[in-house]
């Protein structure tokens, strides 16, 4: 209500100015609007014309203005990124081009344009439950149909381990359209490259209501091209109370009421944001976490 509201925005207030502090000049910024408000306002936003084809409803359980992540500009320098105090806890990148960051693989990810280049291509779906083990394979097209089991609004009775979900397990040369033109959060130099150091690439497409309960590996970065995306994350050593085998959306409508926001005088609490086309969210290593996708979403993780 309108408590946890206020609460909500005293903590990214307070933690914002914190990181701050700390940081060198590229750290933080004066407020932006937010991703795309520039070029979208209204029913436009809900328009699937203008979102590449890609459907935007969703529940409004989905939603939240909730925060407690803080919002800094992406630095161009990978050793600034790489050796940042930042990248300690869970923080929100802002491209300075905005959604025209990564303009190139939003256009390869349009569904048309998707369909027409690999719709008879064959995915590897994973299971949406937290160890992800059992596997499906089915063509683009079908994945995609409209209604089908995969892309409707998904709602919290689906068990996670009977929920379909295409990320990873990509065949990379044959998306070379989508991987090449994906332009990476700085991280490693070309130098570094050169001499081993290397990203993972993880492409996905979920249906609204989607996305995948509490699990751990190694830091990252997630960045929605299309669609929007809901993080919750625990800090490395707390253990969030969650069932393996329920879906993030029925974690959220029955144990997130019981749950703490993280703040500067409780860090084993959750952080919680959704983040918007033109934002990349770091994700550090062994931090429990859990997706939600709000409307039909198109992303891509670099795992480093």
């Amino acid at each position: 209500g309108s408590a946890r509201r206020q609460q909500s925005w005293c903590i990214s207030a307070a933690v914002t100015v914190a990181v701050c502090l700390s940081l060198p000049p590229w750290g933080c910024a004066a407020p932006s609007p937010r991703p795309g408000e520039e070029k979208c306002a209204g029913e436009t936003c809900r328009d699937a014309a203008w979102n590449g084809g890609w459907d935007p409803a969703s529940s409004p359980s989905l939603d939240t203005t909730f925060c407690n992540i803080p919002r800094v500009d992406m630095p161009r320098d990978a050793a600034k990124m790489r050796y940042s105090p930042l990248l300690k806890r869970p923080i929100i990148f802002r491209r300075k081009q905005g959604v025209d960051g990564n303009a190139a693989a939003r256009k390869a990810c349009e569904r048309a344009r998707l369909m027409d280049a690999h719709g008879d291509d064959t995915v590897i779906l994973s299971s949406a439950n937290t160890y992800s083990y059992d596997k499906k394979r089915v063509k683009l097209s079908a994945y995609l149909e409209p209604g089908s089991e995969f892309m409707k609004q998904h709602g919290e009775d689906a068990l996670a381990n009977q929920t379909w979900y295409m990320f990873g397990d990509n065949d990379h040369p044959a998306w070379k359209d989508v991987f090449g033109a994906y332009i990476e959060p700085p991280y490693y130099s070309d130098h570094e490259r050169l001499t081993g150091y290397e990203t993972a690439l993880s492409f996905g497409i979920g249906g609204s209501g989607t996305g995948v309960p509490f699990h751990v590996h190694g830091g990252g970065f997630s960045e929605v091209l299309w669609g929007r995306k809901r993080w919750f994350l625990t800090q490395e050593g707390v253990v969030p109370q969650f069932d393996p085998n329920r879906t993030t959306l029925w974690w959220l409508n029955h144990d997130y009421k019981d749950t703490i926001p993280a703040n500067l005088s409780f860090l084993g609490g959750v952080y919680d944001c959704v983040i918007d086309v033109g934002e990349v969210l770091w994700f550090p290593a062994n931090w429990y976490h859990a997706t939600l996708n709000i409307g039909q979403t198109v992303f891509m993780s670099t795992f480093v």
